[in-house]
């Protein structure tokens, strides 16, 4: 049931499948109990039947999603597998259907189309964050394109890490992997993907600062998130603690020294 519930989510995909695979679930249960109540000269062909068709009905639906995978680009901060040309899957923690593929989304939890361009501020992270895919994300030629930090100020970053573990801390990966990618130095995503999560918190960040281990924090023009207020209590704290890094220009955010 398992393998037609999944293709359920792409009705114009492989529609033979919804009618091979429930018999052979039917025909894997018949072979097994014949290999229980038939007589033993039956029970050798009964085997291999019962095997082959549990297969199937096993198989057939990943196998399906899998091949319709294999040599299809995909990209955007939400990628699916399956058919391109499914309109719907399930999001989880949703409760409903969103888009996917080539289709809308139509769901509460509903991301960017697999194949659409990621455009800074398109992550679905809490609005104002630091740095994140949300309205507050870095973006412009002076600081970062597309959520990434220009090379200058990415330079600049490096030249003043000292002996600090951490090149700096900014909220979700969309802005720090580039970083993270361009210098292979480690940097605290905080609110994890999407920016939106609760880690770290500011004691947790303040003993990072208070250790030696971070000296700069990216935080958005826009201020504190919103949700559990994390973001925004270390959106807070940063400012009271910290000096704004005049030397270097971040469109649409601001950087700043809190060692």
């Amino acid at each position: 049931m398992g393998s037609v519930v999944l293709l359920e989510r792409t009705s114009g995909d492989a529609p033979e499948l919804r009618i091979v695979i429930p018999l052979a679930a039917a025909l894997a249960i018949m072979a097994s109990i014949s290999l229980r109540t038939g007589s033993r000269p039956h029970r050798p062909a009964a085997l291999p039947l019962a095997a082959l068709a549990a297969t199937v009905a096993l198989l057939a639906g990943p196998a399906s999603y899998s091949v319709a995978s294999v040599g299809r680009s995909l990209s955007g901060n939400n990628v699916l597998a399956g058919p391109a040309g499914g309109a719907s899957s399930f999001t989880p923690g949703s409760g409903g259907i969103s888009g996917r593929g080539g289709g809308p989304g139509t769901g509460p939890g509903s991301g960017p189309r697999a194949g659409a361009p990621l455009r800074a501020g398109a992550g679905s992270g809490p609005r104002g964050a630091l740095g994140s895919g949300g309205g507050g994300a870095v973006s412009g030629p002076s600081g970062a394109t597309g959520g990434r930090l220009s090379s200058a100020v990415i330079a600049y970053l490096e030249a003043h890490q000292g002996a600090a573990k951490y090149l700096l801390a900014a909220s979700g990966s969309q802005v720090t992997a580039p970083i993270i990618i361009a210098t292979g130095r480690a940097v605290v995503t905080i609110g994890g993907f999407n920016g939106g999560d609760p880690a770290p918190t500011v004691s947790q960040l303040a003993k990072l600062v208070a250790d030696g281990q971070l000296r700069y924090v990216l935080i958005s023009s826009g201020g504190g998130g919103h949700g559990d207020g994390s973001s925004q209590a270390i959106s807070s704290w940063v400012k009271s603690h910290g000096a704004v890094v005049k030397s270097v220009t971040v469109s649409g955010g601001v950087l700043y020294r809190v060692s």
